[in-house]
């Protein structure tokens, strides 16, 4: 299964992380971090804003939860198991 980082589901991700977390301010603030907007800029040097409030996928490149949001998603599909070390 290929995962790029624009297309990870926030909600399914949530769910799988909410199974390890029970925190809600902790993940109030991991939602929060999903929901950053990132400025890039494009091919004419012009910034534009990408996610946001309103984003329902995708984690931000370089942000600092889109290493582990990338390795909860790629195990998905193994029942949220964080690969199988029961940690994220």
């Amino acid at each position: 299964m290929v995962v790029s980082f624009d297309t990870i589901p926030h909600s399914e991700l949530m769910q799988c992380v909410a199974r390890r977390i029970v925190d809600r301010d902790m993940l109030r603030l991991i939602k929060m971090w999903l929901k950053v907007p990132v400025e890039e800029r494009d091919e004419n040097g012009k910034p534009r804003v990408s996610g946001g409030k309103g984003s329902t996928c995708g984690t931000p490149q370089g942000g600092v939860m889109t290493p582990r949001t990338q390795k909860i998603t790629l195990n998905l599909n193994d029942g949220c198991g964080f690969g199988g070390r029961g940690h994220i």
